[in-house]
Parts: C-alpha cells; sequence; structure tokens
C-alpha cells in the first residue's frame, strides 16, 4: 500500500519516493528523537520487491508462470510464451482477471494487433493475470479424435509389439518349440 511500519513513527507513506528520498524523510522525522539532531543520524534504506507473476495457458510451448515485467501487454506475453504455430487460436486469446468467482475475461485477436495493427485490446497485463490461447477448431478436432481413438492405439501398440517379438523367431526355432 506505499506504507512502511517504522518504530517509533508508525506508518510513513513512501510510495514514488526515492532511496536518497526515502532517507532523508526518515532522518528529518528520526531527528526529532535525538538530542544532535540529523548531524548524530544516518539511515540507510533498501529498497527490494518481491517478483510479480502472470500465467499463460494453453497452445503455447512455454506455458505456466510467468515473471512479470513492468510494461508488459497481452501481445508480449502470449509471444513470449511461444504459441504453437499449427494449432494456437492467435484470433481468440483470452485475458483473464480479477475475482475468482466473478473474473472479467477479455478477448483479446492477437491476430488482429499482427496483421492491421490495431491495439485497442493489446492491455497491459497485471500481477496474477492469465492468459488463455485456445486450440483452433481442426486442433479441437484432432484432440478429440486422439482422445476418441487412444483405447484403440494401446491395443494396436500391444499387439504390433507382441507381433515385432514373433517376428525375431527363426522358422527353425519356432519348429524346435521355441515359438509357441
Amino acid at each position: 500500500d506505499g506504507t512502511v511500519e517504522l518504530p517509533f513513527l508508525g506508518s510513513v507513506y513512501v510510495a514514488g519516493m526515492t532511496q536518497s528520498e526515502i532517507e532523508s524523510e526518515l532522518t528529518k522525522r528520526y531527528a526529532l528523537f535525538y538530542e544532535g539532531g540529523a548531524d548524530d543520524l544516518d539511515i540507510k534504506v533498501r529498497i527490494t520487491s518481491r517478483a510479480k507473476f502472470y500465467y499463460v495457458f494453453g497452445e503455447v510451448r512455454e506455458a505456466g508462470r510467468q515473471v512479470l515485467s513492468e510494461e508488459t501487454t497481452v501481445m508480449d506475453a502470449v509471444m513470449g510464451a511461444s504459441p504453437l504455430v499449427d494449432s494456437a487460436n492467435m484470433a481468440r486469446c483470452r485475458l483473464i482477471r480479477g475475482d475468482p468467482l466473478d473474473p472479467l475475461v477479455i478477448l483479446v485477436n492477437i491476430q488482429q494487433i499482427i496483421t492491421e495493427g490495431n491495439s485497442t485490446f493489446n492491455l497491459t497485463v497485471r500481477e496474477k493475470d492469465i492468459i488463455y490461447v485456445p486450440p483452433t477448431w481442426l486442433a479441437e478436432v484432432g484432440y478429440f479424435l486422439r482422445r476418441l481413438f487412444f483405447p484403440i492405439e494401446q491395443i494396436f501398440a500391444t499387439l504390433l509389439s507382441s507381433l515385432r517379438t514373433y517376428d525375431y523367431l527363426s522358422d527353425e526355432d519356432f519348429r524346435r518349440g521355441g515359438g509357441r
């Protein structure tokens, strides 16, 4: 919230100040507690910040948590996650933000940004935003067929494996009883 809690001073608002400005302000405020005033004080401030993150999922090579830089846009986030050329539906990306029970979902047409330069919805990504890159309709059909035929694929793989084992047996081995 832009404040720091300090002994004797309580909450001190420091948002937007530089390191030297904070040191100067704290020296001035703490000087009231020392007989020698500001001359007896040597206040040093170190500003650190924790990394902020956003998330990219869907038809990208590098899905998951990403480090947020100050001016990351939706297009930066999607392109940085390496969208899958054959399956990513760049015209229907979604930026999801806000309340988990009532999220704000914004459709972002990355394809239009690239081809027409229309960056109206190329919004700046915020901490904890989720960006979803959906599959194209053709990729969805392919995924459906893969799920549909997965059991059959497993049966064929097992049969082929056993046939390969049979092929390694010679006719003579088979006649001697090596093959059953």
